[in-house]
């Protein structure tokens, strides 16, 4: 016993028939016909009668060309929704009926269009009274801080600043601000962005970026090519050093901690000083008499001066606490 407009009659409601006579296969064929008119028609189907009409029109094409249903609820759909720019991702199939796109519908309805081979296959949505294309590929300019069309924008602006890169890039390179737009510029230190700082130091450092010198703990003087690092030095003249030694070439002044040139050399007047061996840890050592040297033994013969130079912090550090107190022995 049918159940239809109520719902939708099935192999129970109306059973069918399992011979092959002519009348049989007949009976088969209505009641295949029911099913399809149902499903096209929906439960409790609502409309004046050119919607039904096209509708049955749709359903006798589908027939006519051998096209069989794909999914429940075939044909046309009735929807509150307005469906704008869907994601591409998604499998917009709602029908694959017959019929074209300019049959009467009520607005919101929505009728997919597809495997005629007459038109391109087709999602419409009817929006007062016309039939049009539902966009399935975003292909929108792209607005705010983007640019160029979806659904491959590049980003053109950081919070409306225009941004433009150009030319080559490389490692160390950071966006820079350089008056009118963001653009990408080899970073100058001080910034976090990775490169190597340059410039003069200053505050307590002096000298040139990337190898400045601590202000007042080291100097540069001219020397004889003799003078080597770590020797102890003294002042012969204005601006100009040698090898000290406790017995006539004090007081030490520091010690030699680089090389710039055969003829000069860095002088570190306080801190630590590495690159000795054999010192003997936590010993306080002076100025020796020989030239340039330094020993944990003070130095005893007439004559000779005792000046404290600093101690060992371990067996290759000085820790330089020059003292210009001198003892005479």
């Amino acid at each position: 016993m049918t159940n239809y407009p109520t719902s939708q009659d099935n192999y129970l409601t109306l059973p069918g028939v399992s011979s092959n006579t002519q009348e049989d296969i007949a009976i088969m064929a209505l009641r295949s016909a029911v099913f399809a008119i149902e499903q096209e028609l929906g439960i409790v189907p609502a409309g004046v009668y050119s919607d039904v009409r096209s509708r049955l029109d749709i359903l006798e094409n589908r027939i006519i060309g051998a096209i069989s249903p794909q999914i429940l609820n075939d044909g046309y759909v009735s929807s509150p929704f307005i469906i704008v720019n869907p994601s591409a991702a998604i499998t917009l199939t709602i029908s694959s009926g017959y019929g074209t796109p300019t049959e009467n519908r009520l607005d919101g309805s929505i009728y997919m269009r597809g495997g005629d081979g007459t038109l391109n296959n087709q999602l419409y949505i009817r929006i007062g009274g016309v039939w049009s294309p539902i966009q399935t590929s975003f292909t929108e300019a792209a607005g705010g801080d983007l640019t160029n069309n979806y659904p491959n924008p590049m980003i053109g602006r950081l919070q409306g600043n225009p941004l433009s890169i150009s030319g080559s890039i490389t490692t160390g390179y950071v966006l820079t601000w350089n008056g009118t737009a963001w653009v990408a510029a080899a970073s100058t230190g001080g910034g976090g962005g990775g490169g190597s700082p340059t410039g003069t130091a200053g505050g307590d450092l002096y000298g040139l970026y990337p190898n400045p010198g601590v202000f007042r703990l080291t100097g540069t003087y001219n020397c004889p090519t003799t003078v080597s690092v770590n020797d102890a030095v003294y002042l012969t003249s204005a601006d100009n050093v040698d090898k000290a030694n406790a017995n006539t070439k004090e007081p030490v002044i520091g010690l030699v901690c680089a090389k710039p040139t055969t003829t000069s050399a860095t002088i570190q007047y306080y801190g630590e000083l590495t690159g000795y061996s054999s010192l003997s840890t936590g010993s306080t050592y002076y100025l020796a008499t020989s030239d340039g040297g330094i020993t944990n033994i003070p130095p005893s013969s007439v004559g000779s001066v005792v000046q404290r130079l600093g101690f060992a912090r371990n067996t290759t550090t000085l820790v330089i606490m020059i003292d210009r107190e001198l003892v005479v022995n």
